[in-house]
């Protein structure tokens, strides 16, 4: 198998930047709305100010249910911040699959799927 990639053009040097960002769900408390066992089902977990430049290498560690996925739902736009700013850079392109393969072709081959989003041959 042969790779080929395309030359992209470079992103700004700020690549992404968050302001007192917290991802999580609404609650149904704030909402308007109590849940069944009357407590509020929608905790936020927040992160402190961040900004990440063009080169920049990070890993998102936590145990299950921590919120890891949430945060990057967040990030790229998938979930709307409960409060806080996410700020993507100039010329910035996300990748992101789902862990339970969310919008994937199931009847294409893997290498098919990556075509679909990449320059590759």
């Amino acid at each position: 198998m042969q790779f080929e990639f395309q030359p992209i053009i470079d992103s700004g040097q700020m690549v992404l930047s968050t302001q007192k960002l917290a991802a999580g769900y609404v609650s149904l408390e704030t909402a308007g709305w109590i849940s069944a066992t009357g407590r509020d089902e929608g905790a936020a977990s927040r992160g402190p100010t961040l900004e990440l430049l063009r080169g920049d290498r990070v890993g998102l560690l936590g145990p299950n249910g921590a919120g890891k996925t949430t945060l990057l739902r967040t990030i790229i736009g998938e979930l709307e911040p409960v409060s806080g700013q996410v700020n993507i850079g100039h010329n910035v392109r996300i990748g992101y699959y789902s862990q339970t393969h969310t919008g994937l072709n199931t009847d294409r081959t893997i290498v098919d799927e990556i075509r679909q989003v990449t320059n590759a041959k």
